[in-house]
């Protein structure tokens, strides 16, 4: 929608000098789709506690979303 894009391009005018919208974009796309076996290497691979802690968040709000889903459609 009109309203959308307008939003859309307000944030990527005020982002430009700040961060690269399209590649966290891009990576939220990516991520969004991983599945729990790949989080789960993810976690599993971690370099350091942060990164562990962050791949565990990840794997937990997707399954949460998930969730959500079987939930609201009355699928269990």
């Amino acid at each position: 929608s009109k309203k959308v894009d307008n939003l859309i391009y307000y944030y990527k005018r005020r982002c430009e000098n700040m961060c690269d919208v399209d590649k966290y974009l891009n990576m939220f796309h990516d991520m969004k789709n991983l599945q729990p076996e790949d989080t789960l290497q993810l976690v599993m691979e971690a370099k350091n506690d942060e990164e562990r802690d962050f791949f565990e968040m990840l794997g937990n709000f997707l399954l949460q979303k998930k969730q959500k889903k079987v939930i609201e459609g009355n699928l269990f």
